[in-house]
């Protein structure tokens, strides 16, 4: 009842004044902080709740109440209700949606946004908002799917511009390639066992 977090945690949110972590598709969460911070790293397998399939990201905003968790795309966005041990549940938000870019998750008081399914998505206390940033939608999707193979989409809220901003970065490593910083010329990858020349990835 007093474990640390598990070693293979990779994010973590606070919800009801309680750390919840991430491993895999397991998600686990401390004891509730007493003030000192100290319940906060107490972990146990007895507090957990197991998802169908890997958990991608975490979000918590006030005017929803309960914690979000995203699956890869297709595979469900899932909530937490509940305000203590005895009354948290595990339910199912969104059957067919999910993100496959943690990065992309963002949210203030009222809203949160996320890469879906169908590219950008906006989920308020009432619902999913079905018909968001659709001019840039197809737009967007089409680079990410298919032009690049490593690909980066970050969303943040901006206060200052009361809106939510994107970033979208890619990388092609079939057709890119490396430059010799001094000469200028393009550098090749050679196998060192035949001497070939190899495409790099």
């Amino acid at each position: 009842d007093h474990d640390p977090p598990p070693d293979t945690s990779y994010i973590g949110c606070e919800y009801q004044n309680i750390m919840w972590v991430a491993s895999g598709r397991e998600l686990y969460y401390s004891k509730p902080d007493d003030g000192t911070g100290v319940p906060l790293e107490y972990f146990s397998d007895l507090r957990k709740f197991v998802l169908p399939q890997k958990i991608t990201a975490l979000i918590y905003t006030p005017d929803f109440g309960r914690l979000l968790i995203f699956c890869p795309v297709g595979h469900g966005i899932w909530q937490i209700t509940g305000r203590s041990e005895d009354t948290f549940e595990l339910d199912l938000f969104k059957d067919t949606d999910g993100t496959d870019f943690p990065s992309s998750v963002s949210g203030n008081k009222q809203h949160v946004c996320y890469w879906g399914e169908e590219g950008p998505s906006l989920i308020t206390p009432s619902g999913i908002v079905e018909t968001f940033a659709e001019d840039i939608k197809e737009m967007i999707r089409e680079y990410a799917l298919a032009e690049y193979s490593n690909v980066y989409i970050c969303s943040q809220w901006s206060p200052q511009w009361r809106a939510f901003l994107w970033s979208f970065s890619g990388t092609d490593t079939t057709t890119s390639q490396w430059e010799d910083t001094v000469t200028s010329l393009t550098v090749e990858w050679q196998d060192t066992v035949t001497g070939a020349i190899v495409a790099w990835a």
